[in-house]
């Protein structure tokens, strides 16, 4: 009995192991926003939106005079806690910055402003900002890998001693 309860606790413990991974994977993605102007004090150049993960990357690119505005949208998770991200407003619609909603309104909206400020400035040449939640991603990760691990090693343990 004791042997399938050692079992039975180290396949616990790689349930956690593997969540952990796949949150790191999932969570864990920097967002950069980059545009440039051909000519300043003009609404023409380049946006491109791309994102870096731990699994590759993604990019799309489109018109500057398609955006708009920027700003923090924000929602209620399941506990009522609000959860923010950062939306672009385009011509063909609301693009989200990132996919994760996450807590930390003041720093989304540091961004927000700042790409409003250059969609404001015309004489700005450039724009280049970025969310980076792959710190965040690593630590939730880290955190159930870390849990899973020690319930496979107390399994791990707990065979051995018999």
């Amino acid at each position: 009995m004791a042997v399938r309860s050692c079992l039975g606790g180290m396949l616990f413990g790689s349930v956690f192991v593997i969540a952990g991974v796949g949150v790191a994977l999932l969570i864990g993605k920097q967002t950069v926003l980059a545009c440039s102007r051909i000519e300043p004090a003009t609404r023409q150049g380049n946006c491109a939106l791309t994102t870096n993960g731990f699994l590759g990357s993604d990019s799309r690119s489109f018109l500057l005079s398609e955006l708009q505005s920027a700003s923090v949208a924000e929602k209620r998770d399941d506990e009522g806690d609000l959860l923010y991200r950062i939306e672009l407003q385009t011509e063909r619609g609301t693009v989200p910055m990132n996919e994760v909603w996450s807590s930390g309104r003041r720093g989304k909206q540091a961004i927000a402003s700042e790409i409003n400020t250059f969609l404001q400035t015309s004489n700005l040449p450039e724009l280049n900002v970025d969310q980076d939640d792959r710190p965040m991603g690593l630590l939730f990760g880290g955190i159930f890998s870390l849990a899973g691990g020690g319930i496979v090693l107390g399994s791990l343990v707990g065979l051995v001693r018999g």
